[in-house]
């Protein structure tokens, strides 16, 4: 595990996000460099395997301690169950434990709120997040990662959240990894756009290819950080016409990819859940006549906000890790053979 061995690698004064250099156009952001052991504020990654902090610096606001930083950022690579951050990783392979492990979960009660473990990052449920030029720098309100709210049904304890604009977790990140299984899909559910199609980037496009094409179990966390980070790097060189405006629209697409989650997302297509051996939550819902979308959970539950439910409730909080398609006859057949599958909210 890395510790924070050297200095913050910025002042603790209030950050002014037109001081930087000629590229100020591009916002500064918390990362983990795991060459030097800490965390930096950079606009691009500042190593090939640096991981970012899911986290917004305020323009006008007070930095937060690198220690509060720091803490943030392991707890978020818990909660996504990332291995080396996790002692428990593999080992829920038996029923009886996946069981425990399901009721956990059930009576589980929430210890802090999101924006406790995610600093400056707020809901959003408009389509162009903080107008351009609220914060006198259009170009933050477009780039900031920022909640999308994927509403469950109302016999659910909890309600969830998906990230924005980043390309590890959340929204942009299944866009790049199971868009084209989203685009199959028929009805209501299916997505009009691959992202893979609109990008125009060519590094752009073949990193969105390789991050797709790539099985995850492969890979090294440096291998996918690497990928990742070539990804964010680009994004940030599109102009705001190019990020949100006709020709790409990506801030766009991934409010359709959240739409065509929330399609789905409805009690009559609910089948159940399941743990998996890192002790993953996963939810199942009925997507098409021949496919199932899983939801890959978050292990803290969160305080409930209004913005993220529906007709004013504030029902606890979980976020989407990911999400992807799987064919409902392997489902059945996993279902029969090795997954315990419970339906809690039936």
């Amino acid at each position: 595990m890395y510790q924070l061995q050297q200095p913050f690698s910025a002042s603790h004064g209030v950050f002014n996000p037109h001081s930087s250099d000629s590229s100020s156009n591009i916002l500064d952001q918390y990362w983990f460099n795991p060459d030097l052991n800490q965390i930096v504020i950079s606009k691009l990654a500042p190593s090939s395997t640096s991981s970012l902090v899911i986290a917004n610096i305020i323009p006008g606001e007070a930095l937060p301690s690198s220690k509060d930083i720091y803490e943030q950022f392991l707890a978020q690579q818990r909660d996504a169950f990332i291995p080396g951050y996790r002692k428990d990783a593999g080992t829920y392979t038996s029923v009886s434990k996946k069981i425990e492990r399901q009721e956990y979960y059930n009576n589980q009660k929430p210890q802090t709120t999101l924006g406790k473990v995610h600093h400056g990052v707020s809901i959003q449920n408009e389509r162009n997040p903080n107008p351009r030029g609220t914060l006198g720098n259009s170009n933050y309100s477009l780039r900031i990662q920022f909640w999308m709210p994927i509403v469950t049904p109302d016999k659910f304890s909890y309600t969830t959240v998906a990230l924005a604009n980043v390309s590890k977790e959340g929204v942009l990140h299944c866009l790049i990894r199971h868009g084209h299984q989203f685009k199959a899909l028929s009805g209501n559910n299916k997505l009009k756009r691959d992202v893979i199609d609109i990008l125009k980037s060519g590094t752009l496009r073949n990193t969105a290819k390789a991050i797709r094409d790539k099985d995850p179990k492969g890979q090294t966390r440096e291998d996918r950080d690497r990928d990742h980070n070539i990804f964010m790097n680009e994004t940030k060189k599109l102009s705001d016409e190019e990020f949100e405006g006709a020709e790409l629209k990506l801030l766009i697409l991934q409010w359709e990819m959240r739409d065509s989650i929330q399609n789905t997302v409805q009690q009559s297509n609910y089948l159940g859940e399941t743990i998996n051996e890192n002790g993953q939550q996963r939810v199942y819902w009925k997507a098409g006549p021949r496919e199932v979308m899983v939801i890959c959970l978050s292990e803290q539950l969160y305080f409930g906000e209004i913005g993220a439910d529906s007709r004013g409730r504030n029902r606890n909080i979980r976020k989407i890790i990911t999400i992807y398609i799987i064919d409902s006859q392997d489902f059945e057949r996993k279902k029969k053979n090795s997954w315990n599958v419970a339906k809690t909210y039936a």
